[in-house]
């Protein structure tokens, strides 16, 4: 018996769908049937996008440092986001702070406001 409790599409049935994997917008069950992911899960490019395998590798492959530390990975992205979010403005947006956490987040949007 699992100590599982489940919720969702699966609550209460005996045997329930178990995934095993999935790819683009497939899930793979574990009896061998292919169903449509309709729960999003897979993100915009669905599950196991080439892209989204290599960007995971090459993250795993970055040293993991505390947030006091700089590091090529959070240089990268810095520069990334300027490029991608605000190109064309950036005579007026000064730099990218990451945050832990949501809370830090919104503490610091708080206080800028």
């Amino acid at each position: 018996m699992s100590r599982l409790l489940r919720t969702g599409l699966n609550a209460g049935e005996a045997a329930p769908m178990a995934v095993v994997g999935g790819e683009g917008v497939y899930f793979h069950l574990s009896d061998g049937r292919k169903l449509i992911d309709g729960s999003n899960t897979g993100g915009g490019l669905g599950h196991r996008h080439p892209a989204m395998v290599e960007a995971i590798r090459r993250a795993a492959d970055t040293p993991v440092v505390n947030e006091g530390w700089t590091w090529v990975g959070r240089e990268q992205a810095a520069d990334d986001l300027m490029t991608t979010a605000f190109k064309g403005e950036e005579d007026w947006v000064g730099a990218v702070r990451f945050c832990i956490s949501g809370s830090e987040a919104n503490d610091m949007a708080l206080s800028l406001c």
